[in-house]
């Protein structure tokens, strides 16, 4: 059988249409995938830096209240009279510093300041609170001995070297990430 020119024509328009349509299709296709990976990857992006603002906020307010633990009388106190009872010390926190450790957020060589820093404070906020541990155990087995073990405590190096970290955290976070005015700094307290 023998195609009519005018028919032929038609089915020939009609293919190239249709190949023009699947073309079409898989650049639309195409273009909306580029769209979907370029729009996943800046909400992954995104995501990061939220979180990445979130632990530093939290850092700020665990090193305000651990400033604040660092003032309780308890640590400080220097009337004699008081120093010969037993206390219960407060401890210091270090979760947000653990969660920056953790996080794997902070591995950037402009963050090695901050993560070095933030692995210090940490260790030294845990060997402190050992510490606390050995002194109020040495109290607990010979409470004569408060006074001096109390003293030794509030005058120890160890002590002042973790009240100067806490200050240098703070001003490493507002120097390399800005004030943090938006940041929520309240510790829950």
């Amino acid at each position: 059988m023998r195609m009519n020119p005018s028919t032929a024509y038609i089915v020939l328009g009609t293919v190239v249409i249709a190949i023009g349509g699947i073309v079409a299709t898989l650049g639309w296709n195409l273009r909306s995938t580029q769209n979907t990976r370029k729009m996943l990857a800046e909400a992954r992006i995104a995501e990061i830096k939220t979180r990445r603002q979130a632990l530093l906020s939290a850092v700020v307010a665990e090193v305000g209240h651990n400033e604040k633990t660092s003032a309780d009388p308890r640590f400080t106190e220097l009337d004699d009279a008081k120093l010969i009872h037993f206390t219960v010390y407060q401890r210091f926190r270090a979760d947000a510093l653990s969660g920056v450790l953790a996080s794997g957020l902070f591995l950037l060589e402009d963050d090695r300041e901050f993560f070095e820093a933030a692995t210090d404070l940490y260790e030294r906020i845990k060997d402190f609170d050992r510490r606390l541990d050995t002194t109020e155990d040495e109290i607990r087995r010979a409470p004569e001995t408060a006074q001096m073990w109390r003293i030794k405590l509030r005058d120890s190096s160890q002590f002042a070297g973790l009240k100067e970290r806490l200050g240098n955290m703070r001003r490493l976070v507002a120097t390399n990430y800005g004030s943090g005015e938006n940041w929520d700094t309240s510790s829950g307290d």
